[in-house]
């Protein structure tokens, strides 16, 4: 086992407390974005991991999660349901109604 040197006027508890505080907060945003009843693509990339990106990307392609979007040019937004059951295989690229 080898040790690592600590640099001189390196305060190893506060980073510590402010890595533990910021790993909190993330779990809270987290949390937070699970109860949500429909995401930003943003949103999704956070708690899902596909990119705003493939997601529009998807949509024109009529693939990928289905989504909401009220009129055309409006943003879109997608369910928890709509993703899961993307990933599961149980539909994709329509629009809900």
């Amino acid at each position: 086992m080898s040790t690592v040197a600590i640099p001189e006027g390196f305060d190893l508890e506060a980073t510590v407390k402010e890595g533990v505080k910021e790993a909190f907060a993330d779990a809270a945003c987290l949390r937070a974005l699970k109860e949500k009843p429909f995401l930003t693509p943003f949103e999704v990339q956070r708690l899902y991991g596909f990119s705003p990106r493939t997601l529009k990307a998807w949509r024109g392609k009529k693939k990928g999660p289905r989504f909401v979007q009220y009129e055309k040019g409006d943003s879109v937004r997608y369910t928890h349901e709509a993703i899961k059951d993307y990933v599961s295989g149980r539909n994709s690229g329509r629009e809900m109604e």
